[in-house]
């Protein structure tokens, strides 16, 4: 089915999303970039919304640096989705707007004028190894702390475990998931980013050269 997006989380809430069939959007205000929080502060102001909800998705492959920022230790995981089909169904919703951030450096913006649409999904290029796909909603209603929006269980591709949860604990968890009404034949790995025998089957031993 093509191209997927990644959405690393922790195993409760993944637990909690496959129940309920929903994802939530949360409040951006509370985001490390502030930056980033100005730009959809500004949106906001220029579309008279009460509140603002985004979802940080990346269409990166398996990285280090988004298991370490975007997940927690072994409590995190990874789900894979098809983009295509996650996309056309989530769209659906006109108060959700979804697209790639786009990175843009500062002397490039000195010559050029932002459009008020775009400044839900541009962010500073020091963070485009994050490579972003965001959901985002404004709404004239109060801030609520959540926005919950349905998806298809179908456009799970997998669902990828921590590469630091013991493989006891795995094991449980993916009995656990497969348990949930509809989520069967949901694919659960395990990653193994950090611990790989095939890679390091490629390590040859040779003996120390004990010379001076």
């Amino acid at each position: 089915m093509g191209k997927t997006l990644r959405r690393y989380t922790e195993i409760p809430f993944l637990l909690e999303s496959l129940h309920s069939k929903e994802i939530s959007l949360l409040n951006p205000s509370s985001w490390d970039d502030k930056n980033d929080i100005h730009y959809l502060a500004n949106y906001a102001e220029k579309m008279n919304f009460e509140s603002i909800y985004a979802l940080c998705m990346t269409e990166a492959k398996e990285t280090y640096h988004h298991w370490k920022i975007f997940s927690h230790g072994s409590s995190g995981i990874c789900v894979e989705f098809y983009k295509d089909l996650f996309i056309e169904y989530i769209e659906e919703n006109i108060e959700v707007k979804a697209d790639s951030v786009d990175y843009r450096a500062i002397k490039t913006l000195k010559t050029t004028t932002l459009k008020i649409d775009e400044l839900p999904f541009v962010k500073r290029q020091a963070f485009r190894d994050e490579k972003e796909y965001r959901l985002f909603v404004g709404t004239k209603e109060n801030q609520k702390q959540v926005y919950k929006i349905d998806f298809p269980i179908d456009a799970v591709k997998k669902i990828i475990l921590s590469p630091w949860l013991p493989k006891t604990t795995a094991k449980i968890i993916r009995e656990t998931i497969t348990q949930i009404p509809g989520c069967e034949n949901i694919k659960v790995t395990k990653s193994t980013l950090v611990d790989n025998k095939l890679w390091k089957s490629f390590a040859v031993e040779e003996p120390l050269n004990n010379s001076v």
